[in-house]
């Protein structure tokens, strides 16, 4: 029997515990090459390295949990902020510090609010994503490039399901792309609306 070993370089995912990554590369292209070479893509597989990573390392998570359990609602909305405006691929010295800022102190009032438990969320007795096909109005999905895995794969999953979706991606951008960038935000949006006609 022979056995074939395949490298697959996948620079955009940054591992928060980096022994574990060449493992998981590994083990996910050989479950994709398994499943069908056909199906095996460096998006596909970036992202889905990324969620076994979160999954492998939650340390984030953990840091998450404890500061709420701890009442520590500043380091939450750090943390947060880490999360979804930073991204998992980027460090904070890549976003702009005034943006950072700015999200922490929203975030925080939002944190603060929930705090004092003034209702709870309540679910939809059917799960939305199981209705995705009735939606007839046009609709943009815009999502960022460095959004954390689950996300990305939300916005695949309602282009897919939709049926008049039209997904954009922002390069450079995670999942605030309209404060991040509010122009090229602005623009995409006004001339998807323009497309629709009268």
């Amino acid at each position: 029997m022979t056995c074939y070993r395949a490298v697959v370089t996948v620079p955009t995912v940054r591992a928060a515990t980096p022994n574990d990554a060449p493992a998981l590369a590994d083990f996910l292209l050989a479950l994709e090459l398994f499943k069908s070479l056909e199906t095996l893509t460096p998006q596909t597989l970036t992202q889905e390295l990324e969620q076994k990573l979160e999954a492998a390392s939650p340390s984030s998570h953990t840091l998450l949990v404890a500061a709420d359990e701890a009442g520590d609602l500043e380091r939450v909305s750090e943390l947060e902020v880490r999360m979804w405006v930073d991204g998992p691929r980027r460090g904070p010295d890549v976003v702009d510090p005034a943006l950072r800022d700015l999200v922490r102190e929203m975030n925080l009032i939002a944190l603060e609010n929930e705090a004092l438990q003034l209702g709870e969320e309540a679910e939809p007795e059917i799960p939305a994503a199981s209705r995705l096909s009735r939606i007839q109005a046009p609709t943009l999905v815009l999502v960022g490039d460095e959004d954390r895995a689950r996300t990305l794969a939300a916005a695949d999953l309602l282009e897919r399901e939709l049926p008049d979706a039209r997904k954009t991606v922002m390069a450079g951008t995670a999942h605030l792309p309209n404060m991040e960038r509010p122009e090229e935000f602005n623009r995409l949006v006004l001339d998807f609306l323009k497309g629709l006609g009268p």
